[in-house]
């Protein structure tokens, strides 16, 4: 049997697009003829034909994310306590700074949505 391969070079592979709208998220993946080849054979290996493009497409990404998160927890691990706590920090401060960008575009739109129902500002 040969072996099924598919290629691809992150840096071109196909035109990704992802719109995210409040807890839905789509992505579109324009593949060349090559990558829709592979893809073909792919799904044709682990599904034998039975398995839908979505299915599949969704096994794969959440296999994927799996698979980064148990990197990244395997990091985590391998670092010393100092590393951690730095790394926590950082977190901390980031997530800090994100919440109070969000609360000030928050007020920023109340602001706007009332002076855009009456005319005047409140």
């Amino acid at each position: 049997m040969e072996s099924i391969t598919f290629s691809a070079d992150p840096e071109s592979f196909g035109k990704i697009k992802t719109r995210v709208e409040g807890r839905k998220m789509k992505l579109y993946i324009k593949l060349n003829q090559q990558e829709t080849e592979g893809w073909n054979n792919i799904k044709q290996a682990f599904t034998d034909g039975n398995m839908s493009d979505d299915q599949l497409a969704r096994i794969f990404l959440f296999r994927g994310i799996q698979g980064m998160n148990d990197d990244l927890n395997a990091r985590i691990n391998s670092m010393t306590d100092e590393e951690r706590e730095a790394a926590l920090a950082e977190f901390n401060e980031e997530t800090a700074t994100e919440e109070t960008a969000t609360e000030e575009t928050a007020t920023e739109e109340t602001a706007t949505e009332e002076t855009a129902t009456d005319g005047t500002t409140k």
